[in-house]
C-alpha cells in the first residue's frame, strides 16, 4: 500500500508508507509526488516517527512543517494522523485521517488509513462502514477486506469476521514479500479462532520466506500473540526491534497486543521504543 511508491503492502495495515527499505524514507518518489520541500519534511517526519528510540518531538515538528507548506496535502494529513494514532492520540489523529480522505476521496489508501484509525480507536461500526467503501474502490486488495474482518472480530461478531476473512483468504495466498501484512492478519485470525495448525503453517511460511527475502518479524510476533504464546511473541518483537521494523511503531496502538499489556517485557519494549504505555 505504498502511497508514494505504490509498493506492495509490506509495512502498513491499509495505511500509507514512505519507505523503500525498513526505516528509510523514499525521497525520490516523494519528491515527484509532493515537491522537494514538502516531500522532504513529510518523509523525514515519517522516518523519525517509525524509528525505535525515535525523536518523536522532531517528528511532530516535521509533520506540522509539512502542513504549513501545504495545508491541503492529503498525504501530509494522513501521515500526521497515522503518527498521532500510533501514539494513542486518537482524538487528534482520526480527524487528520478524515481530512486526508476529504482531500482525496477517491484514494483507497487515504480511506483505508482512516479505517485503521477507527479500528485502533475502538470505533468499529465506522470502520466497517468505511471499510466497505474501500473494498468498493479496490476489491482485490486483501488487506482492505481483512480490516473489515478485524473490525467484526474486535466488535464481538466472530461469525461475520470469519466470513470476511474467508473472502480475504482467496486473495492472500501464502506469505510472500509483497503480502506479509495481509497474511499476518489471516494468521492471527487462525490463531484466535483455535485453528492452531493453520496459524503455525503461516508462521512456517514466514520462516521459509526469511531465508531469501526481508521479513518484518513484527508480523510473526502478532500471530504468536494470537496463539497466546507470549514468550515467542516477545522473542519475535525483539527481533523486529533489532531489525528496525517499520511496523513496531504500532506496538502501543495495535489491538493484537491487548492481552500482553500487563507483561513487563512488553512494557519494557514500549519504553525503549519511546511509545506511551497503554492504560
Amino acid at each position: 500500500m505504498g502511497l508514494l511508491t505504490l509498493q506492495p503492502e509490506i509495512s502498513t495495515k491499509g495505511r500509507i508508507k514512505i519507505a523503500s527499505e525498513p526505516g528509510t524514507p523514499d525521497l525520490v518518489g516523494a519528491h515527484s509526488y509532493l515537491g522537494p520541500a514538502l516531500a522532504s519534511s513529510t518523509a523525514q517526519a515519517s522516518s523519525f516517527s517509525r524509528r525505535p528510540l525515535c525523536r518523536h518531538v522532531k517528528a511532530e515538528q516535521e509533520f506540522k512543517h509539512a502542513l504549513d507548506l501545504n495545508p491541503n496535502s492529503a498525504i501530509a494529513h494522513a501521515r500526521y494522523g497515522e503518527y498521532l494514532v500510533m501514539r494513542r492520540r486518537f482524538e487528534e489523529g482520526i480527524p487528520e485521517d478524515r481530512r486526508a480522505q476529504e482531500l482525496d476521496p477517491l484514494s483507497a489508501e487515504m480511506t483505508a488509513t482512516q479505517v485503521y484509525g477507527y479500528i485502533v480507536g475502538h470505533r468499529y461500526d465506522e470502520a466497517i462502514a468505511l471499510g466497505q467503501k474501500v473494498v468498493e474502490l479496490e476489491p482485490n486488495v486483501p488487506l482492505y477486506r481483512s480490516n473489515i474482518a478485524f473490525s467484526y472480530f474486535l466488535k464481538g461478531q466472530p461469525e461475520l469476521a470469519a466470513s470476511e476473512f474467508e473472502k480475504a483468504k482467496d486473495l492472500v495466498g501464502p506469505a510472500t514479500t509483497g503480502n506479509q501484512n495481509a497474511a499476518s492478519f489471516l494468521g492471527w485470525f487462525y490463531a484466535v479462532s483455535g485453528r492452531r495448525h493453520d496459524a503455525l503453517k503461516m508462521i512456517k511460511e514466514y520462516e521459509d520466506l526469511s531465508s531469501h527475502s526481508y521479513v518484518d518479524f513484527y508480523f510473526v510476533a502478532q500471530i504468536y500473540a494470537g496463539l497466546d504464546d507470549r514468550d515467542q511473541a516477545i522473542r519475535y518483537l525483539e527481533r523486529a526491534y533489532q531489525q528496525r521494523s517499520n511496523q513496531i511503531a504500532w506496538l502501543a496502538a495495535d489491538p493484537f497486543w491487548y492481552p500482553m499489556y500487563s507483561d513487563p517485557r512488553y512494557k519494557d519494549l514500549i519504553r525503549r521504543i519511546g511509545l506511551p504505555e497503554p492504560a
